[in-house]
């Protein structure tokens, strides 16, 4: 299996020529390190910060929003540590933690006015920021917390290089003063949790302090990394030795501590994966071990299982996990060795980012689902990373998908097998970066965002699809690429559109690309089932030949098989004409075998048998009429293609492509008539009562009776065969009152004596196409009149489906119209 690339969809979009200035100063003068993230919120916003410089640009612009300047206490400017983004009151902003010279300082900032609205003092060096909440008091948006912090207004979890876990109140009710970081406020840090938090509180914030819980006492030992799990109301503490504590934000207890397999590695960076519907309440914990912050050579991915008693939905809609039972290490991959096959030996590698995309599916039709726990349908986490190889000048970068349902699906192993690579694997899927990096060299990659609404497997190749579909090489997505002077954006595209893109490309020779082909196909789950687990090299080249040719039909990738009509027709070489003729041979036994599949599917919609139609059957006549369409394209290239052929070849020919393309338009009809409610028809009248229905009795009985109204009044002195329907169903030929006399009750006359009989005049040949579908037109008139709720949606959308001129749908109007003796209106119709 080939790489799969990422493609550059834009040129390097600069961030103003300000920002890069304000940027760059502190690179030189304070030898500062250039550091930059994506929000990765809704506001599509990303920072990047070098020593006490702050710039928050547009993530799909690069325009500048917001810029600030932090000050120190003294001469030596501060050091911006930590980002994070933060909501509060309708007003956005961020969370930013500065590192002076003795001691942090814990500031919100609003990006609204580009100013600082609090600061708070914080003991040691600030190493991780997390938002809690932006909230405050008895609300149901603070109900998961303890009791204890819905007394404060917003928290945020802080963490410092010494090991202080602090839960800070950000005071979000009293936004009155003027404070910046110079101006910060002191802490008012409680050990324990006292009994009267809201006394307290008023008590310290009428001293100008923010009260202010700790978790646990420090231990010596740095904090690396916080992230706040909504889902199971915990936070993540990740420690520089290794170490993982997870903290439950409704009892303040500590649940679970351990160190992680990959032993004293600072825990980089975490995410939450939940998988679809696990029975026994399970979600996932990523934890990213790395070295990079001192220029080390290690990442690895470890995923933690959470085990809990219960799972449920709150009155907020949100779901909880509660009562963790255990934490285990299910899953690691180191990406520093063992994920390539002969790359070279790696000097470096370091990890870009780290995020969980997920997608939920809609459950609106069910009765249940207001008290239904939903989980993800979709849930995949994406890493990207570069490796810096020795002897090579540019690193290499990698974005990676792990779908952990498709983990599931591979019985969960514990690591990659023996022999496997990331590239192969079931469920990780690996794009390689490089067009990017070529592009932006020598700019500093700094993030990468993948944009969740992007996230998208496309049409499947197939019903049912096949079992590679859902492997999450298949997945196509669009991202961003933040660099230190700008951002990129970026595609991705899966196997399975790659492959259809690669044979949309004509070839010469169709032996040329039939193995290329083959290969690329069964990889990319785009022939049959039955050829998944046959060995390539025990098929014939006209097996595989036929494989790729009905997975060309199946998929619409018709340039590889017109291409080749095309040159094989214009060549003189002797294999040509054996070529084209093993293609039209094909062709026309495809035609003839998806005719056959069309006509079982068709059976029960005609026979009374239902009484409605099921998606899967929806989806079986879409697909054959898309083969037949298909087909008929193929067969048209063969007309206009063809040179030398005999009188009786070319009408062979013709007559080939005019049985396909009517077949394909009645195809096309029946999944009209089938989505408009019309088909299946039933024996039983009464099932259609909801819906429209025909009623041929009812339309039969007027028609009789009108024509045997026409007749007395007629005496025997004019031609009493003078209804306007009768005219336009003459203009079909006798072989319409021979069709309609074929079934039970049909008098050769309109009305037919059922659906099937008038669908079947989209067969005839030699009759024009607008000819039938007026006809079509008329009947479904009678059906409107006939049904007690009389709307126009099915007549209405009948022409815009087919492209019918709109001068004819008026014409038959009129017609039907004065059939029913509505003459003043009628003239209007000719009007």
């Amino acid at each position: 299996m080939q790489d799969l690339r990422a493609q550059v969809t834009s040129s390097l979009l600069q961030f103003p020529e300000v920002t890069l200035e304000a940027l760059g100063e502190d690179e030189i003068t304070l030898n500062s390190v250039l550091c930059g993230k994506f929000s990765g919120g809704r506001n599509g916003l990303a920072w990047l910060v070098c020593g006490p410089q702050l710039e928050v640009v547009n993530s799909v612009t690069a325009e500048r929003l917001s810029a600030y300047r932090f000050s120190g206490v003294n001469e030596q400017p501060p050091t911006v540590r930590v980002v994070k983004e933060f909501s509060w009151q309708k007003r956005t902003g961020l969370l930013v933690g500065l590192e002076e010279a003795e001691g942090s300082v814990l500031c919100l900032y609003d990006l609204g006015i580009s100013r600082v609205v609090k600061a708070v003092v914080l003991p040691g060096r600030v190493t991780a920021i997390e938002p809690l909440t932006s909230h405050g008091g008895a609300s149901v948006s603070t109900q998961h917390l303890h009791q204890s912090l819905r007394w404060l207004f917003g928290v945020a979890a802080v963490a410092t290089d010494v090991g202080h876990l602090l839960l800070v109140d950000l005071c979000l009710d009293d936004l009155s003063c003027s404070q910046n970081e110079i101006e910060a406020s002191d802490l008012e840090v409680v050990t324990r949790i006292p009994a009267e938090v809201p006394q307290r509180r008023e008590a310290v914030t009428r001293e100008g302090r923010h009260l202010c819980f700790q978790l646990q006492n420090p231990s010596g030992t740095a904090v690396s990394t916080l992230c706040y799990i909504s889902r199971s109301n915990q936070l993540v503490v990740g420690f520089s030795d290794g170490y993982l504590s997870l903290w439950n934000m409704k009892t303040l207890k500590r649940e679970h501590h351990s160190q992680l397999e990959g032993g004293r590695i600072p825990v980089y960076a975490v995410t939450f994966q939940e998988p679809e519907n696990d029975p026994r309440n399970c979600c996932y914990l990523w934890a990213v071990q790395s070295t990079q912050e001192s220029e080390g050579d290690v990442v690895s991915l470890r995923l933690l299982q959470l085990a809990f008693g219960d799972r449920k939905r709150l009155a907020s809609g949100q779901v909880m996990y509660e009562g963790l039972e255990y934490c285990d290490e299910r899953y690691s991959l180191d990406l520093t060795g063992g994920v390539f096959p002969l790359r070279g030996q790696t000097s470096s590698t370091k990890l870009l980012s780290c995020r969980t995309v997920e997608k939920f599916r809609s459950h609106v039709d069910r009765e249940d689902s207001i008290n239904e726990v939903i989980s993800p349908d979709t849930s995949v986490s994406i890493f990207s990373w570069q490796v810096k190889t020795y002897g090579q000048g540019k690193p290499s970068t990698y974005l990676g998908v792990f779908d952990i349902n498709r983990w599931y699906h591979a019985q969960m192993p514990d690591s990659l097998r023996p022999e496997e690579f990331l590239h192969a694997c079931p469920y990780f899927a690996l794009w390689s970066l490089d067009a990017v990096i070529s592009m932006t060299s020598p700019n500093l990659l700094l993030d990468i965002l993948v944009h969740e609404r992007s996230l998208s497997r496309g049409v499947p190749p197939s019903y049912p699809p096949p079992e590679q579909f859902f492997n999450p090489s298949t997945y196509n997505f669009d991202g961003t690429c933040l660099l230190n002077s700008g951002v990129v954006h970026m595609t991705c595209t899966g196997f399975q559109k790659e492959t259809l893109n690669f044979l949309k490309k004509s070839v010469p020779s169709i032996s040329e690309a039939i193995h290329d082909s083959y290969n690329r196909r069964l990889v990319a789950g785009l022939l049959s089932p039955r050829l998944v687990d046959v060995q390539p090299s025990s098929l014939s080249q006209e097996e595989q030949a036929e494989a790729v040719l009905s997975a060309a039909v199946q998929t619409g990738s018709l340039e590889l098989l017109t291409g080749c009509i095309k040159h094989w027709t214009s060549e003189e070489q002797p294999s040509s004409a054996a070529n084209l003729r093993f293609v039209l041979e094909w062709t026309w036994n495809k035609v003839i075998s998806t005719k056959e599949e069309l006509d079982q599917i068709c059976i029960p919609l005609f026979d009374g048998s239902c009484n409605f139609i099921d998606p899967q059957t929806l989806q079986s006549l879409q697909h054959c009429q898309l083969l037949l369409s298909n087909l008929s394209t193929v067969l048209n290239c063969f007309l206009a293609e063809a040179q030398e052929l005999t009188e009786k070849g070319f009408a062979d020919l013709t007559n080939k492509q005019v049985v396909t393309s009517l077949i394909s338009l009645y195809a096309q009809v029946v999944i009209w008539f089938c989505r408009s409610g019309l088909l299946p028809e039933g024996l039983d009248d009464g099932m259609h009562l909801p819906r429209p229905f025909y009623n041929y009795p009812l339309i039969q009985s007027y028609y009789t009776g009108h024509r045997q109204k026409l007749e007395r009044l007629s005496r025997g002195t004019w031609d009493s065969d003078c209804l306007m329907i009768d005219g336009m169903v003459s203009q079909l030929g006798d072989q319409v009152e021979k069709l309609w006399r074929r079934d039970e009750g049909g008098t050769g006359k309109y009305p037919p004596a059922s659906l099937h009989a008038l669908l079947d005049l989209y067969l005839l040949e030699n009759v024009e196409e607008n000819y039938k579908h007026a006809i079509t037109i008329y009947l479904l008139l009678d059906i409107m009149h006939s049904f007690p709720n009389k709307t126009e949606t099915s007549v209405d959308s009948f022409p815009t489906a087919f492209a019918i001129p709109w001068g004819l749908v008026k014409l038959v109007q009129g017609f039907w119209l004065l059939d029913h003796n509505d003459y003043d209106v009628s003239m209007l119709q000719f009007g």
